[in-house]
């Protein structure tokens, strides 16, 4: 498996990226191609191969940005939640390229795409709100609305569960304000 710290030269790089459908940082398909369940397969061996280095990640998610759309919500969430786990240094992974605002920014637009269907599959929300504690942890303050929206979701279903508020409590230091 490569790691965050194993070096990718430019050739290496171009090909990690274009396994995943992009070239020089950009989406190389439409959005939600249509082909690309079928190349499931190929993409989870990568995620096993490479999926933990910073380049590859940030890759990962411009795919399902563009061209992996239609892997929403899942596997998508399995393979950032297997991802996240199994990193060395989160931290790293979460700081380089913007990869923690861009992986938020991704949570919030599949937690706002009603064709998503997310709030109805209980295993895919419940790996939703996993990534979403661990952003909010590492202080990526756009998790913080997405936990926001998730707590007025889950409020409304079920008006006991305060985990998503204890959360909110617990993640926001005295900086920030939910006012």
């Amino acid at each position: 498996m490569l790691s965050k710290n194993d070096w990718l030269d430019r050739n290496m790089g171009d090909v990690v990226a274009l396994m995943v459908y992009v070239g020089h940082g950009d989406s190389l398909l439409t959005r939600a191609w249509p082909h690309t369940p079928v190349f499931t397969d190929v993409i989870e061996k990568w995620i096993e191969t490479v999926g933990t280095h910073d380049f590859a990640y940030s890759c990962l998610i411009t795919m399902l940005e563009g061209p992996g759309w239609n892997l929403i919500p899942e596997p998508a969430l399995s393979w950032l939640s297997r991802i996240v786990s199994t990193s060395v240094d989160l931290p790293a992974l979460w700081k380089k390229n913007d990869n923690g605002l861009r992986t938020a920014e991704l949570l919030q637009r599949m937690y706002d795409d009603p064709e998503v269907h997310l709030r109805n599959d209980r295993s895919a929300l419940e790996l939703f709100s996993r990534l979403v504690d661990r952003l909010v942890a590492a202080g990526i303050s756009l998790a913080l609305d997405v936990v926001r929206h998730e707590g007025k979701f889950m409020g409304q279903r079920d008006r006991g569960n305060h985990r998503i508020r204890d959360r909110q409590r617990r993640a926001i230091s005295p900086i920030v304000s939910l006012e």
